[in-house]
């Protein structure tokens, strides 16, 4: 005998953490409910999927007009995106521009990660030969203060990496390189 609702959305509170709106949401029919779970499942993170199913995905099929059943993106597929983006190893705004291309395509993230992945990487290692070469001449009080101490400086210098990368950076990774550049 199938879950009933009511069962499931305790347990969505209980167990999954979400909340009560969320799961109300999220269980109003038997698909959205088996969706959901499927992306969590996969994503591993609850709320992150529950975030991504009622907000980016349900508005992309009420505008294309399609019903859950219907969607181009499979719930395995949406999973694998968010996996990325709660692994951090893609940034929650590339994420949102990689989905609408999946939602069109019905193809996988991966396609589309992979290149963005390669231009991002390719425009950070432009910022950093740049930082290199210039920033810390640019800004030399700021990488003297950080080597002497001061970490707050790193944020600003983190904030000039994203702006060089176009936000598609992964800020704590640049956070970890910038401290091990400038303790070298």
């Amino acid at each position: 005998m199938p879950e009933l609702p009511a069962v499931k959305r305790t347990r969505f509170i209980q167990e999954l953490g979400l909340g009560e709106y969320d799961a109300q949401v999220l269980t109003a029919s038997r698909d959205i409910a088996e969706y959901f779970e499927s992306v969590a499942a996969r994503a591993g993170d609850a709320r992150l999927s529950a975030h991504w199913v009622m907000g980016d995905l349900m508005g992309a099929l009420k505008a294309a007009g399609k019903e859950i059943s219907e969607s181009p993106v499979t719930a395995e597929n949406l999973g694998d995106l968010l996996a990325l983006t709660a692994k951090g190893e893609i940034s929650g705004k590339l994420a949102k521009e990689i989905f609408p291309k999946m939602f069109a395509s019905g193809e996988t993230g991966r396609r589309h990660h992979g290149t963005r992945r390669i231009e991002a990487d390719q425009r950070f290692r432009r910022a950093r030969e740049d930082h290199r070469r210039g920033s810390a001449l640019q800004f030399p009080n700021r990488s003297n203060n950080t080597r002497a101490g001061k970490t707050t400086v790193i944020g600003y210098l983190v904030g000039q990496a994203m702006k060089a990368t176009r936000g598609q950076a992964n800020p704590q990774a640049l956070n970890q390189l910038l401290k091990q550049k400038l303790d070298a």
